[in-house]
């Protein structure tokens, strides 16, 4: 529970809605009294439903959580676990706000998106949330503002055409929208690029080929799962094979290639 307790409120509310024990932790549900045996039924019933609400909120948590759970009454479990987890000074609000202004999306070590669209979206709005819970002001331009300023470069050229846009078409739901679509867009952008390195890789293997061709060298070249091969015959001496590499690269190749050589017909020149 310790940093999401504003998710499992939420989470442990609609399961007590779910089994029936809803009232008995958020109304005062006033035990029934009398001698008759209906009485004692009800009586019976209703501490049961209590310890009911208790357990499930019990097992529920971690087990650093049960020193604030040992009332038997579940309003009392209830209110405790708020007063713990929605602290409400000056310095937990500030730290929160801070969290909140300065989050980015998630990128990887090649400064590659690293989260989708919809979890980026998602965590802005728990953290929207969690300020909510402890009564901080957060209107919906301060979370597009944050939706917007978190994203990486890639999004540069959407941020600018936002500067077009009419004020009254700025809302939290549009603005949303129109990421999901810009997400769509840069997939389909990043599918285009890989096939155009596919084009560009085929292409340069034909015209390294037709150069080993025209230059008479015993030259082979063979592709493996992307990786381009260029196997040099016996007979060619170390300093001639580096002569060919480097007029290939010359005429023909502008991007990089891994090229293994073949042990055993290295000779000293």
């Amino acid at each position: 529970m310790d940093g999401n307790y504003a998710e499992w409120e939420i989470c442990m509310e609609a399961d007590l809605v779910d089994k029936g024990l809803w009232e008995y932790v958020f109304t005062e549900m006033m035990k029934p009294e009398g001698d008759t045996n209906s009485a004692k039924k009800a009586i019976a019933e209703h501490e049961m439903k209590l310890r009911q609400a208790r357990a499930r909120m019990i097992r529920r948590v971690t087990a650093g959580q049960l020193p604030h759970m040992r009332d038997p009454d579940p309003r009392k479990v209830w209110a405790e676990l708020r007063r713990v987890h929605r602290a409400g000074g000056f310095g937990s609000k500030l730290a929160m706000q801070c969290r909140f202004i300065n989050a980015k999306m998630k990128q990887d070590d090649f400064q590659e998106t690293a989260e989708s669209m919809a979890s980026w979206i998602g965590r802005v709005k728990a953290m929207h949330f969690e300020l909510d819970a402890v009564v901080v002001d957060v209107t919906d331009e301060d979370v597009i503002l944050v939706l917007t300023n978190g994203l990486p470069t890639t999004y540069s050229q959407f941020i600018i055409t936002l500067d077009g846009t009419y004020p009254e078409d700025i809302t939290l739901e549009n603005i949303i929208v129109r990421l999901a679509n810009e997400e769509g867009q840069q997939d389909i952008d990043i599918v285009k690029k890989e096939e155009e390195k596919v084009r560009l890789g085929e292409s340069a293997l034909a015209a390294t080929r037709d150069t080993a061709a025209t230059q008479k060298s015993p030259v082979s070249i063979v592709e493996r799962r992307g990786i381009f091969v260029l196997n040099v015959q016996k007979g060619r001496t170390k300093r001639s094979r580096l002569q060919l590499l480097l007029s290939l690269w010359m005429s023909h190749l502008h991007f990089n290639f891994f090229y293994f050589w073949n042990a055993s017909l290295e000779e000293e020149c």
